[in-house]
């Protein structure tokens, strides 16, 4: 059996590979990194990607190991050599070549071939790199900056992947397929790791709108990220919401945030980002004035006792803000990402699998609607889904406050879970 980078330690596998000794004082002798298993067939199968990760270290720290004026001088050049081609100026040109050549002669006396093609790569180049063109596809059209502030991450990832600055063509289908599979090793959620991508093909399709790249030249679209999607979750069993109702919260109100998710199924943003402006108790409504959609921005009968018992907790007359002490996080600063944090933590501590997930509470809320036998279209109306008849969408708007006020009025949960809901409420002062 093939043993090959493989050093036993112990009882267990580990990939272990020689530095190259002009890298030694930053990395060591060695690298290695523990393979968890003493199966040697299983170690061989777990070592290409760990060997992909261990060379991409020595890469970076190739890349490190280049003195920053190298770098500063290809940008030098590679701008002065973009002046002179747009003044159509070759005289100047082919002078920059020259001192081209003569800076490459001096970094390979002091630094080595590997430093002459990193100097190579960028200065006598037309192309302009990552980062500028990162720059530009930022700024080009009008975007929300919360967006604008994840794009950037998204590139600041693979900009330190691949050890600094690039030209868009160097960056190799086997480069895209590590930094994907560093992605996947890291604590980043499904979801995260689907927007990161998205946003590199969104640079990819930019630069070859700009003729930078290319057709189909984009490493980004073949990718695919399993799980962390709603599709994948499921709506609560009885005795999971039993369960959760029953836990300890970190603070009473985040229990209540649930409860008022379990009773409307509105999207977590949608509950945690009420304002007291949005309640009218004695109107039982509330108003849902910030969506993931444009017909999820809704106006909301409200008949359940408990619903009603916890809005009044917490909404204050002539008070701005937030009704729940909630604090925004995330790129996009949601009311919901702390709070959404939080419930993963208690979901962990009750053992729930990966498909049970906050966004459960809507599901458990929908799929109990309908076993009421309650209109799907109202329910469909309730939860800021676009219906999908064309009576209620092109003819008209439905049936209005009547057929929403029936699904707010008619919607109850199993005995127990009714019982439950009442004395955890009248649990959290």
């Amino acid at each position: 059996m093939d043993t090959k980078y493989l050093q036993k330690r112990g009882y267990r596998w580990s990939v272990r590979i020689t530095v190259p000794r002009t890298l030694q004082h930053l990395l060591g002798t060695h690298l290695r990194k523990a393979l968890r298993t003493s199966d040697l067939k299983v170690a061989n199968r777990r070592k290409l990607k760990v060997l992909a990760s261990l060379k991409d270290q020595i890469v970076a720290a190739r890349q490190e190991s280049i003195a920053p004026n190298i770098k500063s001088a290809a940008a030098s050049l590679r701008e002065s050599l973009r002046e002179a081609h747009a003044q159509d100026d070759t005289y100047t040109s082919e002078a920059i070549s020259f001192l081209a050549t003569d800076k490459a002669e001096e970094i390979e006396q002091e630094h080595g071939l590997e430093a002459v093609k990193a100097f190579y790569d960028e200065a006598p180049s037309l192309t302009r790199t990552l980062s500028e063109v990162t720059d530009e596809w930022l700024t080009s059209t009008e975007i929300k900056e919360s967006t604008r502030f994840k794009r950037r991450k998204a590139y600041e990832g693979l900009h330190n992947f691949l050890g600094g600055d690039t030209l868009p063509h160097k960056l190799t289908d086997v480069q895209a397929r590590d930094y994907v599979d560093l992605l996947k090793c890291s604590d980043l959620s499904p979801n995260t790791i689907r927007d990161k991508l998205s946003a590199l093909g969104g640079l990819w399709q930019y630069m070859f709108e700009r003729l930078i790249i290319p057709k189909g030249a984009n490493p980004w679209k073949r990718f695919t990220i399993k799980g962390g999607s709603t599709e994948s979750c499921r709506a609560f069993t009885k005795e999971e919401i039993l369960a959760i109702l029953s836990t300890k919260f970190p603070q009473s109100w985040h229990k209540d945030i649930f409860i008022c998710l379990l009773l409307t199924g509105a999207r977590p943003k949608e509950i945690c980002g009420l304002r007291h402006s949005d309640v009218n108790l004695a109107g039982k409504r509330i108003s849902i004035s910030s969506s993931k959609t444009k017909v999820g921005v809704r106006d909301l009968p409200v008949e359940h006792p408990v619903l009603l018992s916890a809005l009044k907790k917490y909404t204050k007359n002539n008070k701005s803000g937030f009704i729940f002490p909630v604090t925004c996080g995330g790129a996009d600063k949601s009311p919901a990402a702390n709070y959404t944090k939080m419930f993963g933590r208690v979901k962990k501590v009750l053992g729930f699998p990966p498909e049970v997930q906050l966004y459960s509470a809507r599901k458990s809320f929908m799929s109990t609607a309908l076993d009421l036998e309650l209109s799907p279209a109202e329910i469909e109306r309730y939860v800021g889904h676009e219906v999908g008849r064309l009576i209620y969408t092109v003819y008209s708007r439905g049936r209005g406050e009547k057929g929403l006020r029936e699904v707010a009025r008619d919607f109850r949960y199993d005995k127990a879970i009714e019982k439950k809901l009442v004395t955890s409420l009248e649990l959290n002062p």
